[in-house]
């Protein structure tokens, strides 16, 4: 972990520039886990509009910590969560020894630093991956559905299945997903058959645009039958936190549908992680 005295934090960037004030903020959260400064340094310092910058990867191992040693389960919650947000997003791949964020950002250090804040960032995402089945519980019995998908969205990211957890984070609400045909290239919307209906049905158009335009029905698939292996994991993690919705939902985005634009058979599933797979 880089210490919060090193002069180096005033080199590493934010969005906003210089993450000078993140050490401060850091320890302020040790001390109390207060809403504003968390809201500061994630939405200042560490993260925007779903990118990632060279001081996330130095202030992570810090909130893993904080995870760990509180006995709030809301405090613990919303680390994962914010945790899994950013995991979704990195885009460094398993081989990478430094995050590329340090290039892009153009931060002056020694390849061993470097190297040592991410090995740190790789550890302590771990160590916050392995803290989800504690948390079910809670999730399950005091959680409404939009923080239970967060959740999943969060153990996808941490489980490795980054386009999933994106798919999840992009379409929250749970209300519309949107897919891209294999064979023409064509959106295809997804949404549901009436306000209070959790079945979905294929539209050619945007309903919000083209609300009376013909729909047609999906041919479920049952999730055991998915060769997606994390498919299979996020299906088992909807079940032990109850999320009505998302269970009534997966064996239909698991399943197949004519596109509407060319007629070409799709598997849905594939084409909704196909834009996060980049």
């Amino acid at each position: 972990m880089l210490p919060l005295s090193d002069p180096l934090w005033r080199e590493l960037r934010g969005p906003y520039g210089s993450s000078e004030e993140v050490p401060l903020l850091l320890t302020r959260l040790q001390e109390q886990y207060d809403a504003e400064d968390k809201d500061k340094l994630i939405w200042e310092h560490l993260y925007h509009q779903n990118t990632l910058y060279s001081c996330t990867y130095a202030a992570v191992p810090y909130l893993a910590v904080l995870a760990h040693n509180t006995d709030n389960p809301e405090t613990k919650l919303d680390i994962y969560i914010q945790c899994g947000i950013f995991e979704a997003n990195n885009g460094n791949g398993p081989e990478n020894e430094v995050a590329a964020e340090y290039a892009r950002d153009g931060i002056q250090v020694s390849p061993e630093t470097a190297q040592d804040i991410y090995r740190s960032y790789r550890k302590a995402v771990a160590g916050l991956g392995a803290l989800g089945p504690t948390l079910i519980d809670y999730v399950r019995s005091e959680q409404p559905e939009s923080e239970k998908r967060y959740f999943l969205a969060a153990a996808a990211a941490y489980a490795g299945s980054k386009a999933a957890a994106c798919m999840l984070l992009t379409f929250s609400g749970g209300d519309e997903y949107v897919f891209g045909c294999s064979e023409c290239g064509e959106d295809v919307y997804l949404w549901p058959e009436e306000p209070e209906c959790e079945t979905l049905i294929v539209y050619k158009d945007d309903p919000v645009n083209e609300p009376d335009q013909p729909g047609s029905r999906i041919e479920r698939r049952e999730p055991e039958t998915m060769e997606d292996g994390g498919f299979r994991v996020l299906y088992r993690q909807a079940e032990l936190v109850g999320d009505a919705t998302m269970l009534h939902h997966l064996p239909e985005l698991a399943g197949d549908t004519d596109c509407p634009h060319c007629g070409v058979r799709q598997h849905i599933w594939p084409g909704l992680l196909r834009i996060f797979n980049g």
